[in-house]
């Protein structure tokens, strides 16, 4: 019937502000600009919101990060529960920008644009690619453990337009977006497994067990990123054959031939205030002002209809029935994303098979 059960399912197990918030960005975008002739996109009013909402995001996140631990004087001795302290995360963090700055590097040298631009910009370009692919990794991650939902292509046209405000070239603003578009999606993902794991091995109990747990984990995504490389070789020419591009794609493309101008600039930067408002007002732990943003990108009405309406049976079971009721709607909530999981499976790929 068109309803996106995943959707529904996850509305009974993520964080109910962030969903919330996610849910009416979704109505909004879908139903506002039919009932009263707004176009969002236009005002670049989505974008803006984004912007706004990650740069809070990212301070905040920051913030996480340069406090001392409040359980221990010495950084270097990890939280009870936890296997890692603060001071290893961030520095985890900084060899983690320095390898994405030397992928910047690679990029710029096997795709030519290095020849494109000027060695200051060129320079700049890298730099700001390694923001952009580590700063999309942790905005997309945190929205993604909070709502289930992936802003990643959201996240990745902001940083697109950020890159044509700079003034960089179409072909260097299309790897930017690429490589951007590539980090968060990875990072959420592993973020799931591992929460996988450290929920059935006793949410960190025995921190030996924790830690070799979770290298078992990391092996085994070592290994499927390896089939995927082989999937994705022999299997991407059917999908471009049957002109079988995510929608997003058109998206970037179109803003590309689109150009940047003084009234671009201009409406980022008074919608980013009502997002970075948002998102202070929500804290880091619900992320209202970017899964809000997410919906206002997202041209989805059915789903911002199912997030609201999941959250209204979420509110009534929980009023009633308490950890019980709970407890019931993570079940049937994982049901619903399973067999969402299922169709989709089955549908994409009798879809190869036609020409």
């Amino acid at each position: 019937f068109g309803i996106p059960t995943d959707v529904f399912g996850v509305t009974w197990i993520g964080n109910f502000f962030a969903l919330l918030a996610f849910g009416v960005g979704l109505v909004v975008r879908g139903y506002f600009p039919g009932w009263f002739g707004i176009d969002l996109n236009a005002m670049y009013l989505p974008h803006g919101v984004m912007i706004g909402a990650g740069l809070v995001a990212l301070i905040q996140i920051i913030r996480i990060l340069i406090k001392k631990d409040q359980q221990t004087d010495d950084n270097e001795i990890a939280p009870s529960g936890f296997t890692r302290s603060l001071a290893q995360m961030r520095r985890g963090m900084g060899r983690g920008y320095l390898v994405y700055l030397a992928i910047a590097v690679f990029i710029a040298i096997v795709s030519g644009i290095i020849t494109d631009m000027s060695v200051p910009m060129l320079i700049f370009w890298c730099i700001f690619a390694a923001f952009a692919a580590i700063a999309s990794e942790l905005i997309v991650g945190i929205s993604a453990m909070h709502s289930g939902w992936f802003p990643a292509f959201a996240t990745a046209l902001i940083f697109l337009v950020l890159g044509m405000l700079f003034g960089f070239p179409p072909i260097a603003l299309a790897m930017l977006v690429g490589f951007t578009a590539s980090t968060g999606p990875a990072f959420a993902d592993m973020a799931y497994d591992l929460k996988a794991g450290w929920l059935l091995r006793g949410k960190g109990e025995d921190p030996e067990f924790e830690k070799k747990g979770r290298k078992e984990q990391y092996i085994a995504e070592l290994i499927s990123f390896m089939v995927a490389i082989g999937v994705v070789f022999f299997a991407h020419e059917f999908y471009f054959e049957q002109d079988l591009f995510a929608p997003v794609n058109r998206v970037y493309v179109a803003t590309i031939d689109a150009g940047a101008s003084f009234e671009v600039a201009r409406n980022l930067l008074i919608w980013a205030i009502p997002g970075a408002i948002i998102q202070f007002a929500g804290g880091p732990n619900r992320q209202l002002g970017v899964l809000f943003a997410t919906g206002l990108l997202i041209n989805y009405p059915i789903a911002g209809v199912t997030v609201l309406v999941g959250l209204a049976i979420r509110f009534i079971v929980l009023k009633k029935y308490k950890e019980e009721g709970q407890s019931a709607l993570y079940v049937l909530g994982a049901g619903f994303i399973a067999g969402a999981a299922v169709y989709s499976f089955f549908t994409s790929t009798l879809q190869l098979g036609k020409k």
